[in-house]
């Protein structure tokens, strides 16, 4: 296994640089943090997607949020924000309307039901956060998240190079 720190596109086969060991741990740690996820919000009849959907309606204005803003806002981009709001409205927890201030867009908005569900399953939530991380210290926590903030970062902007260059 080579230790090497600088990027080579002439690596014989089976060479694995640490960066690739790196990179699995890391996509390992997202599948058990997705799946954690997925079983747990599971409970009460929602998908990640659609409890952060309710988050970020709760929290945004209090005459809704765009049906636009809601897609760019997502953790997770699904392919149809439209699809995720019916799902939430069919189940009796968020409505759309029209935007008094632009005739082309909608706002959603949680019922009074969808209130109550994310205030009952918030706080369980966040409570559950804290136990799948409460094996590190707050300190390794800070510093994790500055450290996966800035692979982030550094993983977006070399993506995007080589997009620019291909």
């Amino acid at each position: 296994m080579s230790t090497a720190s600088q990027p080579s596109d002439e690596r014989p086969i089976g060479d694995t640089p640490f960066a690739v060991e790196l990179h699995l741990a890391l996509v390992r740690a997202y599948e058990a943090a997705i799946h954690a996820n997925v079983r747990h919000v599971a409970r009460w009849g929602l998908t990640p997607q659609q409890y952060n959907a309710m988050r970020i309606v709760y929290f945004g204005e209090a005459d809704g949020v765009r049906l636009t803003d809601l897609g760019e806002r997502l953790l997770q981009r699904v392919p149809d924000v439209s699809r995720l709001v019916d799902r939430l409205e069919t189940a009796g927890l968020a409505r759309r309307s029209p935007d008094p201030d632009d005739r082309r867009a909608v706002r959603v908005e949680l019922t009074g039901r969808g209130r109550r569900l994310l205030e009952e399953m918030d706080p369980r939530v966040m409570t559950a956060h804290e136990r799948w991380y409460a094996a590190l210290t707050p300190a390794e926590q800070r510093r994790l998240q500055s450290l996966l903030r800035k692979a982030t970062a550094a993983i977006e902007s070399a993506t995007e190079d080589e997009a620019t260059t291909a």
